[in-house]
């Protein structure tokens, strides 16, 4: 992959729990030779973590997902809105770009992640939502 592939722009909402497994995404991407920005101007490839526990929080993610949808084609969405409202997060995106690749991270697969990020940008939609136990022992962030 040439290095623009591998540019990750990465958004985290949430709580503390939600910040520790997008730490741990991003330093799974980065030992796996990702780069995560801050800009999005400059990355392929758009995360975000996103978080439900309020209604206005809700109403945030779904502003946040539309608008990464309009700017990018790959676009991975992990954290509690995925574990909830899985086919909502899609709809979201394809409302507003239907040629996105959009691809689901439950809170349970974040070590998927890697997967999940390879897998879109060859264009393949594969989620990781099954509910499972993750041991987040020494890995890193």
């Amino acid at each position: 992959m040439e290095k623009m592939e591998k540019t990750v722009y990465v958004e985290g909402y949430g709580c503390t729990a939600n910040q520790n497994n997008l730490e741990i995404m991003c330093g799974l991407l980065e030992r796996n030779g990702f780069i995560i920005v801050k800009n999005p101007n400059i990355a392929r490839i758009a995360l975000i973590n996103t978080c439900i526990v309020k209604g206005p929080t809700e109403q945030r993610m779904i502003y946040r997902i539309k608008e990464l949808a309009r700017r990018f084609r790959h676009l991975i969405v992990s954290g509690c809105m995925v574990n909830v409202k899985p086919d909502k997060v899609k709809e979201i995106a394809r409302k507003v770009n239907e040629n996105i690749i959009v691809s689901l991270v439950g809170t349970n697969q974040i070590l998927n992640i890697v997967k999940a990020v390879k897998n879109n940008i060859e264009n393949k939609q594969k989620d990781f939502l099954e509910r499972r136990k993750e041991i987040k022992l020494c890995v890193p962030k």
